[in-house]
């Protein structure tokens, strides 16, 4: 278990450990004191939680436009034998569809977080953002062992529902939906992917 204090201060703060919140942690960390703070005793988000999968948009027209930390997360989890990798997708929703196994992305997701040196607190919620103005100086978060506040230099809101962003005040729209359902884009222009 990480021991943090009050006193620490990091470089990024991510707030949320499902994939996003892990790729930014992770990218954060190659050059930054990075810490994740997940409400969980694991990581994975939706994808591990609630075995929302298989992951889509990795590829559009046939051209793979999802590389990086994202694809080096799949490489892993094949090299393993907890993926199939990138699969056409014989439903035709999307491109292609990549399956997984959702105890095994836990297991990648923490040691790949290890390997890059990226601070993990586990049973941490976040609660509030204290801002200066428009600027976040540090954010509450809850733990069984009561709250603790922690300051970053920069944070990350990767909690899937922009919590930390609104809590800050930044302008809303407020939908009944969850991020994790279908929508709809127009006009884009995929050609120039």
């Amino acid at each position: 278990m990480l021991a943090v204090d009050s006193e620490s201060k990091y470089d990024v703060v991510v707030i949320g450990g499902g994939p996003a919140g892990v790729c930014a942690a992770i990218a954060s960390a190659r050059g930054a004191d990075t810490l994740l703070i997940e409400q969980h005793g694991f990581l994975g988000g939706m994808a591990t939680l609630a075995m929302f999968q298989p992951w889509r948009g990795f590829h559009s027209l046939g051209k793979q436009i999802v590389q990086g930390i994202g694809n080096e997360i799949v490489q892993e989890l094949e090299s393993r034998g907890g993926s199939l990798g990138h699969l056409v997708d014989p439903t035709g929703v999307s491109f292609t569809v990549t399956p997984f196994d959702a105890e095994m992305l836990k297991d990648v997701l923490q040691a790949k977080l290890e390997r890059e040196h990226v601070k993990v607190l586990f049973h941490s919620q976040f609660a509030k953002a204290e801002t200066a103005g428009k600027i976040i100086n540090s954010i509450l978060v809850r733990r069984k062992e009561g709250n603790v506040s922690l300051s970053g230099k920069t944070y990350i809101d990767a909690t899937g529902n922009g919590r930390v962003a609104v809590n800050a005040g930044a302008k809303h729209i407020k939908h009944e939906s969850n991020a994790s359902y279908p929508f709809c884009m127009k006009k884009v222009n995929e050609r120039a992917l």
